[in-house]
């Protein structure tokens, strides 16, 4: 029998093969490379990746991210077109045809890739910083205790924290420091203060800047010691940032004209702004009676809505925690008397963690965990105004 002639589209078929069997192993790096370029889901990687490929070997790569991502037929059904165009030297629609292949590749990559597209925010940075109170300088034994205190600040970063709370003390931003720095207000014990505590980490004892609030055994007839503080921090009442969060030093306690001072910055930080209030009195409990109830209720109004983080206050030399008006309220120890407590504070994205150290027997003695709420990014604000 003679042999039947091939037709041409078997003989078309043949040679399609026959260079498919040539151009396979450079199919597969190729389709390797694109397949790693899609896993890595950044659009420009991917975008420069395909455009030289794509109108080179279109047939063969098309098929490749088709296999992947199904939802590209207008793309590739232009890309097709235009590699068959190619073996026509003649086609007027080579050119226009592989720019729409382009726009329309590009215009989808945009579309289907947005978290590639859109890095995500970072969380806000870990803030650590200690907290302290009633020095009592001028009393029997304070410069002793309050030398012991401010060496085991120094020492403490480093220290694990409880394991309730993990991880290792960092060093502190700075150091609140809650009132009654003196025990009869007088210049001659702020001295003593000053030399052992500081303001800026470098001319004291202390490694770390002080941030100190006024108590009531640093009021006289004369309160020399309110006009040491706006000296060192401009009043006393004053505020600063660090990243995100926003520290207020409320005096004494927040009467009717820190208050106003207190309404006017948290109306120019807004609801969502994390803040740490701080003051010397007791918001409750058996020494809360040296303020007023009607400037506690008039004080829970002014930052009702605000986004505070947490309170702290000294006066009662005793360390603890309790919830007030649904925020939550933290005490340290002190040097005078027997709680000889001092806090170390960590703020993280999430929660804030104080642990309570004891500087008479070098140990933690309690902690706590509480939920906060920082999503929110720094925005800068005026040191004090």
């Amino acid at each position: 029998m003679p042999a039947v002639p091939s037709s041409p589209s078997s003989q078309a078929v043949r040679a399609a093969r026959a260079t498919a069997e040539g151009v396979r192993p450079r199919r597969r790096l190729a389709e390797a490379s694109l397949i790693r370029v899609w896993e890595s889901s950044r659009m420009v990687m991917l975008a420069r990746a395909i455009c030289p490929i794509m109108y080179d070997k279109s047939q063969d790569i098309a098929r490749v991210f088709a296999r992947h991502r199904p939802d590209l037929p207008r793309a590739f059904d232009i890309s097709l077109q235009a590699a068959s165009c190619r073996s026509r030297l003649g086609c007027e629609s080579l050119e226009r045809l592989r720019e729409r292949g382009k726009t329309l590749l590009v215009l989808w990559l945009g579309l289907s890739l947005p978290v590639a597209a859109q890095p995500r925010p970072a969380e806000p940075p870990t803030i650590t910083f200690f907290v302290a109170s009633d020095s009592h300088f001028g009393a029997r034994g304070m410069d002793e205790q309050n030398r012991a205190l401010v060496q085991q600040m120094n020492e403490l970063p480093g220290t694990e924290y409880p394991a309730e709370i993990g991880g290792r003390v960092a060093s502190p931003r700075g150091v609140l420091f809650l009132g009654d720095t003196t025990d009869n207000g007088l210049l001659e014990e702020f001295a003593q203060f000053e030399k052992v505590y500081g303001l800026t980490g470098k001319d004291g004892l202390l490694k770390y800047p002080m941030f100190e609030a006024i108590g009531n055994h640093d009021v006289n007839s004369e309160s020399p010691i309110k006009e040491q503080a706006k000296r060192r921090h401009g009043g006393i009442d004053y505020a600063w940032s660090w990243d995100d969060l926003h520290f207020l030093c409320l005096d004494m306690y927040p009467d009717a004209r820190t208050r106003e001072w207190l309404t006017r910055r948290l109306e120019r930080l807004g609801p969502d702004q994390p803040v740490i209030l701080f003051f010397h009195y007791s918001l409750e409990g058996p020494y809360s009676d040296f303020w007023e109830q009607d400037d506690k209720e008039a004080f829970a109004r002014a930052i009702e809505g605000h986004n505070v983080l947490a309170i702290f206050h000294g006066h009662e030399h005793r360390v603890g925690h309790y919830v007030w008006r649904g925020h939550p309220v933290f005490r340290p120890g002190a040097p005078r008397h027997s709680s000889h407590r001092f806090l170390a504070v960590r703020v993280g994205a999430r929660d804030l963690a104080v642990a309570a150290w004891d500087f008479d027997n070098r140990k933690w003695v309690e902690s706590w965990v509480v939920p906060i709420r920082r999503e929110r990014p720094a925005r800068p604000v005026r040191p004090n105004g």
